[in-house]
């Protein structure tokens, strides 16, 4: 197998993030949502969500902000952490209210409408 050639990768990332800009993704704007996530997380699974809305508009800012990118066959590394996050919300194991029922399923369709799946046949 040969050696992993960084600087031929960062010629291919350099043309991918060029192309994303040019369709009005911002990688930065991307990651200041992720930190909102991260926080959302945290808040989620301590069961101290103080305002569903706001929980809900962090989803749909992601997925509005995404949406120029979501059939692309490989998403910039700010756009896989957003989504491991709400994988992670998705997939919570235990329901603990209808307002975090519609959090998680929230969640659940950011991630499904960027072609990640998260439950597969036979699971």
């Amino acid at each position: 197998m040969a050696e992993f050639n960084y600087n031929a990768y960062r010629k291919l990332a350099d043309q991918l993030h060029a192309y994303f800009e040019s369709v009005g993704f911002d990688a930065e704007k991307v990651w200041s949502i992720q930190e909102e996530l991260k926080e959302l997380y945290d808040n989620y699974t301590d069961e101290s969500i103080a305002d569903f809305d706001r929980a809900k508009a962090i989803i749909q800012r992601f997925v509005d902000h995404c949406k120029s990118i979501k059939d692309a066959s490989f998403y910039p590394l700010s756009v896989q952490e957003c989504l491991q996050i709400l994988i992670m919300i998705a997939d919570y194991p235990i329901v603990l209210s209808d307002d975090y029922e519609k959090i998680s399923v929230c969640a659940y369709d950011a991630v499904y409408m960027f072609h990640t799946a998260i439950n597969h046949a036979g699971d």
